[in-house]
């Protein structure tokens, strides 16, 4: 979603209006979750995708005829009815998608919402109204819902009714009880950053994949011809220390994920020791089942509780019979997105 916000903002700074298309109730299977979203612009080019086929080439036709009368719109899409034996897709399920004209005099609505999901100390959801047809302003349309319960107020709503809310992970849609109106609700989440311990040839492959589905990294290793810029250009932090003083100065939180692939045994005793107890969202821990169980059986002996090593990837990544660097990369990239997106895209219709 941060892309999307700063591809639009880019593009309202430059005097061009867009369209966005999002999946905004799903029912039944679809090629993307509700809450996915793609920029239309005016010639016809689009950023993002919300699933391709049939129901992107039409939302794309639909949202170019916005731009000379911009409203809100919602369309409907039967997937599970004969036309989708003409499409290229081969799931089935009913789809709405909502465009959303935004323009120019947008502008500073797209900042502060740019500026929210860079934010890791302002959680938030952003709340949109699903209109079948709305000549509702962007900024009439939406409100966010701070963690605290505090509304920035662009639809009526209540701290009540935002209360049983505060706590989303994963987009859904919810039912207002007052005038049956339909609600997208979208936690406003900050990019989570991967935290890899180790600077070798799979972290390579790791941190390389890792920042092309958008996890911000950060590599770890004590030696400096590792734990270098030129060797991860595209890490968010490169840290040199100690493996004994490994997480010194991180917060590892549940928006933390956790790869230890060290050079050694005792030096992945000595990562997880430190982040086995925190609230990192993910573990995990390369290497055979042997080695793991000699390293929890250490750590049962120091008093670590078994409930925490549980919570422990080991080994590492999906079972796909890896065998390169780049391989196992995949494997672990694989099981970070199952973590990440774990839940995210179910209909849910609540009454408050």
């Amino acid at each position: 979603m941060e892309d999307i916000f700063k591809q639009t903002l880019k593009a309202l700074r430059d005097g061009r209006p867009v369209v966005w298309a999002v999946v905004s109730i799903r029912q039944g299977s679809s090629p993307r979750s509700v809450g996915s979203r793609m920029i239309v612009f005016e010639d016809g080019s689009i950023h993002g995708t919300i699933g391709g086929g049939r129901l992107e080439a039409e939302a794309m036709q639909a949202a170019r005829e916005m731009f000379h009368k911009p409203r809100r719109r919602l369309i409907n899409f039967n997937l599970t009815s004969a036309e989708v034996a003409e499409t290229d897709m081969i799931c089935g399920g009913k789809v709405d998608v909502m465009l959303e004209y935004v323009g120019p005099e947008d502008t500073s609505a797209l900042e502060f919402l740019t500026e929210l999901t860079s934010s890791p100390d302002n959680p938030a959801l952003l709340v949109t109204r699903i209109d079948k047809e709305s000549d509702a302003s962007f900024g009439n349309s939406h409100a966010i819902v701070y963690a605290d319960g505090r509304i920035k107020r662009g639809l009526r709503l209540s701290e009540e009714w935002a209360r049983p809310y505060l706590p989303l992970r994963q987009t859904l849609t919810a039912r207002l009880q007052d005038d049956d109106s339909l609600l997208l609700l979208e936690p406003l989440l900050t990019i989570p950053t991967l935290y890899i311990f180790g600077g070798g040839h799979v972290s390579l492959d790791l941190a390389r994949l890792a920042n092309i589905v958008d996890f911000r990294v950060a590599v770890m290793d004590d030696r400096p011809e590792y734990a270098n810029r030129e060797r991860f250009p595209f890490a968010w932090e490169i840290l040199r220390r100690p493996y004994e003083r490994a997480t010194e100065g991180i917060v590892l939180d549940d928006s933390a994920f956790v790869v230890i692939v060290t050079r050694g045994h005792m030096h992945d005793l000595d990562v997880l020791r430190q982040v086995v107890g925190s609230d990192a969202r993910y573990i995990g821990m390369i290497g055979s089942r042997r080695k793991r169980d000699l390293i929890y059986e250490q750590l049962r002996r120091e008093g670590v509780d078994e409930r925490r090593l549980e919570r422990v990837h080991s080994p590492v990544g999906l079972s796909i019979s890896a065998e390169t660097p780049a391989e196992i990369a995949v494997s672990i990239v694989a099981e970070l997105i199952q973590v990440k997106n774990a839940g995210s895209g179910a209909l849910k219709m609540w009454k408050v």
